[in-house]
């Protein structure tokens, strides 16, 4: 995607989505508020964090699954170098899961990708302006979470994964070998082999098949219900 030519007047919105069909969509919507320009786009973590630095975009919008690594090492990464730009995630990921796991890395908001443009553009609005958007039912769990004192862990054994067993669960969802998933998030395979031992003892998995099965689910179709109720899968 070729940078835009700079309005001092227009927010400036860098677009990273590892599908360029998905990132023209977005750019679309982006370019149909008038206050709104996109300065640029990438589909990888390396070329994102070189081109944000230089061209020092007002928000960042970032899908969690590229190509060379993960959303959230990238939000934190971008974190490290001021100026330090706004960040809205724009994911097909369950918001129950990762909402609050972006917040907490350094980004102001989550977006479905089931989002209308008038909720994506309110959100974006939003975001720019400093405030953090959730949808309103993912607002209201936070909130409620907040004021209401804990009664035992009632999570889903999902949300019950550190950041980095997500990961590397989601990776194992898209097909990728312990070597791969060492490549991609820049650890040694035996490293990789404590994590999917602790993401199975979480879930109450017994097998790698059953590990690669339910990640699978989970990927491709945004739920593995046997987990989500408390059942491991056979």
């Amino acid at each position: 995607m070729q940078e835009t030519n700079k309005s001092t007047s227009k927010a400036r919105v860098y677009l990273v989505e590892d599908h360029p069909v998905v990132r023209e969509y977005i750019a679309a919507h982006v370019r149909n508020d008038l206050g709104l320009e996109v300065c640029g786009g990438a589909g990888n973590t390396k070329q994102a964090l070189a081109e944000i630095h230089q061209m020092k975009p007002d928000l960042v919008i970032i899908d969690l699954s590229l190509a060379d690594g993960h959303g959230f090492e990238l939000i934190k990464d971008i974190g490290l170098t001021p100026p330090v730009p706004r960040m809205l995630v724009f994911s097909a990921h369950d918001e129950e899961v990762y909402a609050e796991r972006v917040l907490e890395a350094g980004a102001l908001g989550y977006v479905r990708k089931t989002a209308s443009e008038a909720e994506l553009l309110e959100a974006i609005r939003r975001v720019l302006n400093g405030q953090v958007y959730l949808s309103a039912s993912m607002t209201s769990k936070v909130l409620l979470r907040r004021v209401t004192p804990p009664r035992g862990d009632h999570r889903s054994p999902i949300q019950a994964l550190s950041d980095r067993e997500l990961q590397v669960f989601e990776l194992i969802g898209n097909g990728q070998s312990t070597k791969q998933i060492a490549s991609t998030l820049g650890v040694d395979a035996k490293t990789i082999e404590t994590y999917r031992a602790r993401i199975k003892e979480k879930l109450g998995l017994d097998s790698a098949p059953a590990l690669m099965r339910a990640a699978f689910q989970w990927v491709n179709h945004g739920a593995a219900p046997e987990l989500e109720a408390g059942q491991p899968l056979p």
